[in-house]
């Protein structure tokens, strides 16, 4: 797989999404530079990735075994 590919991704729409339901209205130009700035800083990408890999993994067959469902 290329390294480069992106694995997940928000866009405008999903922000806009969540306003509507939160807010009961769309964000301004301004709101989502906020948004798009400080959401970053929301997420542990690292616990979030670790914790993927482990509920995916079986300890007891090894890391190196891919449970399939």
């Amino acid at each position: 797989m290329k390294k480069d590919k992106i694995i997940y991704s928000l866009n405008i729409a999903d922000v806009q999404n969540v306003a509507q339901q939160e807010l009961e209205r769309t964000l301004t130009d301004s709101e989502l530079k906020m948004v798009e700035d400080k959401i970053g800083d929301q997420f542990d990408w690292y616990e979030t990735i670790a914790s993927v890999i482990r509920s995916e993994w079986c300890p007891a067959r090894g890391f190196d075994t891919l449970i399939r469902s």
